[in-house]
C-alpha cells in the first residue's frame, strides 16, 4: 500500500482488523502525561502491521481530543537510508511539518524568528558534517598523507579544534531554539515523531539516526517513537560492533521505555479479509502450524496464486490427500527455502519443521501421515525399522505398495511427489 493511502488508514474503518486501537489510546495518553520521555519503542515482529497500525495511530491523534496537544511527524527511515548524514531526513520531515508556513503556530513575527534560530543551527551542524564527510571520501583520491607531511602538527590540532568547537556551537544553539519553539512559539506542547522501519536500516545509518535523536533532540516536548523489530535492530548492532556485545544495554541508552505490542490474532485477521476463502483449507491448516506474520499471510496468497496458476499444476485437479503435500511444500518454502531445497536431496524427517503436527491433521482427515510416508520413500528407508504408532494404516500401506506402480498409464505415487515438487520449484522464492 502506498504512502498517500496508507495515510487514510483509521482505527474506525475496515482495514482495523487487528482490534489495536486500545493500544495507541494507551500509548498517547502514557507519553503525554510523561514528558520526561524522550524515546519509546513499540516492538513488534516484522510483517505484523505495524506501518498500518502507526498510522491509524497518527490518525487517531488528528482526531482526538489531543488535536490541538499533538503534532505527529511521521518519519519513514528506511526509504531514506541513503543518506550519508541521517540528521538531514529527520529534519526535511521535522521542517516541512513543524516549520513551513502552512503551520499556522509558525505564522508569526517571534516563531519566524526562532525558526530562522532553529534552521540557522541546524546548517552549521549540517556544513560541519559535509566537511567531515568530504574529507572521509576522499583519503582514497589525493595523496593524504603528503599533504598532511606539509601541514604543520599544531595547525591539524588547531582546526580540529575550531571544527569540534564550532559544531558544539551549533549543537547548543538548535538545542536552544528547539526549547524556545515549544515554550514561545505557540505551538503545542508535544511533538510526537514517529520512526518507523529503522530496523530494516543499513546498520550504520539505524545506529547514526539513534545517535542524532539523543545528541540533538534530548528536548523536552519533543517525543520519539521507534516503530520497530528490536531483535533485528539488536542484529544491526552486533553487524558493527561484534557478536559479543550487549545489545540490550547498548539500547537502553537510547531508549527510556520500551512497550511490546500484543500478538495478532492471525485467525481473526484471516477471517476479516474479504478474500479469506481465497487460501483453500490444505494450504490453512499447514499454515497455521508455522506461526506466519501477517505479511507472510499476504505472500502466501501470492504464491498461491502464482502456484495455480503454474502450467499444468495439478492442485486444479481433484487429487485427494496429495492436497497436503502442496500445501506443506509451498509454505516450507516461504518459510525455510534452504530446507525445501533439502526435501528431495537430504529427505531426513526429522530436520524438517511442524512434519509430525502437520501428519497428525493429514492422518486425521485421510489415515495417512503423508509427510512422513514421502520422505521415507524419497529415502528408500526400510519402513519396518521404524515404529509406527498404532502400525500402519491401511491407506499408508496402499501408498507404499504401490509407490512404484502405474495408476493409470501416466501417474503414479513416485510421479505425484516429484510433480507436487517440480510445480512448487517452478515458483521464486523472489516472487
Amino acid at each position: 500500500m502506498k504512502q498517500s493511502e496508507l495515510k487514510q488508514l483509521k482505527f474506525d474503518s475496515e482495514h482495523n482488523k487487528l482490534k489495536r486501537k486500545n493500544c495507541a489510546v494507551h500509548l498517547t495518553k502514557f507519553l503525554y502525561d510523561n514528558n520526561n520521555i524522550n524515546v519509546i519503542s513499540v516492538n513488534s515482529k516484522w510483517g505484523t502491521g505495524k506501518t498500518w497500525f502507526t498510522n491509524m495511530w497518527i490518525n487517531y491523534i488528528t482526531e482526538s481530543e489531543y488535536t490541538d496537544k499533538i503534532i505527529p511527524v511521521y518519519y519513514n527511515a528506511w526509504e531514506n537510508d541513503d543518506f550519508e548524514n541521517a540528521f538531514v531526513p529527520i529534519m526535511a520531515e521535522i521542517d516541512e511539518k513543524l516549520f513551513s508556513v502552512k503551520n499556522t503556530a509558525a505564522n508569526n513575527t517571534a516563531a519566524n524568528k526562532i525558526l530562522e534560530n532553529i534552521k540557522k543551527a541546524a546548517g552549521a551542524i549540517i556544513k560541519t558534517s559535509a566537511i567531515n564527510l568530504v574529507k572521509k571520501v576522499t583519503v582514497d583520491i589525493v595523496d593524504l598523507e603528503g599533504g598532511l607531511k606539509k601541514i604543520k602538527d599544531v595547525d591539524i590540532y588547531k582546526e580540529q579544534i575550531r571544527e569540534f568547537a564550532e559544531l558544539r556551537h551549533a549543537r547548543k544553539n538548535f538545542i536552544e531554539s528547539l526549547n524556545n519553539y515549544i515554550k514561545e512559539a505557540g505551538t503545542p506542547s508535544r511533538i510526537f515523531i514517529f520512526i518507523d522501519e529503522l530496523d530494516r536500516c543499513r546498520p550504520t545509518f539505524a545506529i547514526e539516526t539513534l545517535e542524532r535523536i539523543k545528541h540533538y533532540f534530548n528536548v523536552d516536548g519533543f517525543q520519539f517513537i521507534l516503530i520497530m523489530d528490536s531483535s533485528q535492530l539488536s542484529h544491526s548492532i552486533k553487524v558493527l560492533y561484534g557478536n559479543g556485545c550487549d545489545t540490550l544495554g547498548y539500547l537502553r541508552r537510547f531508549i527510556d521505555v520500551e512497550f511490546n505490542m500484543p500478538e495478532s490474532d492471525t485467525e481473526l485477521y484471516l477471517k476479516k479479509r474479504p478474500d479469506y476463502e481465497k487460501l483453500p483449507f490444505w494450504v490453512t491448516n499447514v499454515a497455521k502450524e508455522f506461526n506466519l506474520s501477517l505479511r507472510d499471510w499476504d505472500k502466501l496468497e501470492l504464491w498461491f496464486d502464482a502456484l495455480s496458476s503454474t502450467p499444468k499444476c495439478k492442485i486444479n485437479y481433484d487429487i485427494g490427500v496429495m492436497f497436503y503435500l502442496y500445501g506443506y511444500l509451498l509454505v516450507l518454502k516461504l518459510k525455510n527455502p534452504e530446507l525445501y531445497n533439502d526435501f528431495f536431496i537430504n529427505p531426513e524427517y526429522e530436520n524438517f519443521p511442524n512434519v509430525q503436527n502437520v501428519d497428525k491433521i493429514i492422518y486425521k482427515a485421510y489415515n495417512i501421515r503423508l509427510i512422513k510416508i514421502t520422505l521415507f520413500l524419497i529415502n528408500g528407508k526400510d519402513f519396518t525399522t521404524e515404529k509406527w504408532d498404532g502400525g500402519l494404516s491401511e491407506d499408508e500401506n496402499s501408498i507404499i505398495e504401490n509407490y512404484n506402480k502405474p495408476l493409470n498409464p501416466r501417474s503414479s505415487y513416485k510421479r505425484q511427489f516429484k510433480e507436487a515438487w517440480e510445480n512448487i520449484n517452478f515458483l521464486s522464492k523472489f516472487t
